[in-house]
């Protein structure tokens, strides 16, 4: 009814703002990362991750509020976030699938780079933060009573919200990204909505079964590597993968496009641009130290050091990381 108060639990009702505004911002930028190995992270494909979330949100909130208006109760928002996290649970495994999906089903080029990733951010993206679009509307219906507190109740909801998203905004790109990995962070993020929406609908013990089962998938891990994919690791900078194809290992970053690095363990060159680096030298034979800037797995190195042994070569990475893959790899 419309003026009588929603019995509710206000701090509950506070949580779940939180929450789902910080879980929106963080599957957004997750899924920057997820794209990367098959789209790579330019203009084109952020372009879609903002463009699909603000789509998805706007239809959240307009079919939220309208959803929101006929209830009294709390249990249909609560089971939407319980299904909203299951879906997020299941992108890390479903998202190889899809992501080869959509990047064989458009045009090459910029052209399949733009309609393959908004293929992709459609499927796995748009259906959970559309379904977050709309939990601030209903959890202002539930706050509010007939006292004429409406703006006040939707100024705190939205801001504590807005709070929840900005912490999603850091949290995975600075802390959980770099320590667990993308699809570990989707997750986390998953699990802590499948567990407040157990705990709305009062069945506080499945949420520890939720919990376990986020602590057994890090244990097994979430997905599969691709084929040939010996080492995988997510740092600040980048996704590095290092493939191996008949004992010859490649470098790849992000998108996967180009090969940053080759090693063959039967030959000294690999028959690509970082042979051409040898003919540098030729043209300063009093030469006795040499920078490379980009050092990645270190391909130039190895053919300086094996033509050249009274040369210093001196190498420059900004991804420390990609220096530990290199040196276990390469």
């Amino acid at each position: 009814m419309e003026g009588n108060r929603v019995p509710e639990n206000n701090l509950l009702l506070v949580v779940t703002a939180f929450i789902s505004g910080m879980s929106i911002m963080a599957l957004e930028m997750s899924a920057s990362r997820l794209l990367a190995p098959y789209f790579g992270t330019s203009l084109f494909v952020w372009t879609n991750i903002i463009g699909i979330t603000m789509i998805s949100l706007s239809i959240g909130y307009y079919y939220g509020g309208r959803i929101a208006d006929g209830k009294t109760d709390s249990k249909p928002m609560f089971r939407v976030l319980l299904g909203t996290g299951s879906f997020a649970v299941l992108i890390p495994f479903f998202a190889p699938i899809v992501m080869s999906v959509s990047q064989g089903a458009v045009s090459s080029g910029s052209a399949g780079v733009f309609y393959g990733s908004m293929l992709g951010t459609i499927l796995l993206f748009a259906p959970p933060i559309t379904a977050l679009g709309g939990v601030s509307p209903y959890v202002i219906r539930l706050s509010t009573s007939g006292d004429g507190s409406y703006g006040t109740v939707a100024g705190r909801v939205f801001a504590v919200s807005t709070v929840g998203s900005i912490l999603g905004t850091f949290l995975p790109v600075l802390l959980l990204i770099p320590i667990v990995g993308t699809k570990q962070t989707i997750l986390i993020f998953g699990v802590a909505l499948i567990v407040l929406g157990l705990i709305g609908l009062g069945k506080q013990g499945l949420s520890l079964v939720a919990l376990l089962l986020l602590f057994t998938t890090f244990l097994v891990g979430s997905a599969r590597p691709g084929e040939g994919v010996i080492f995988e690791k997510e740092s600040v900078h980048n996704y590095i993968q290092v493939v191996e194809h008949s004992s010859v290992r490649y470098l790849k970053l992000n998108e996967g496009y180009a090969y940053h690095s080759i090693y063959n363990p039967g030959s000294v060159t690999v028959n690509g641009v970082w042979d051409y680096f040898n003919i540098l030298p030729l043209l300063n034979r009093d030469a006795k130290d040499a920078l490379i800037i980009g050092l990645a797995g270190g391909t130039v190195a190895r053919e300086y050091r094996f033509f050249y042994p009274d040369l210093a070569v001196d190498g420059v990475e900004l991804d420390s990381e990609i220096i530990k893959a290199g040196n276990t790899f390469f």
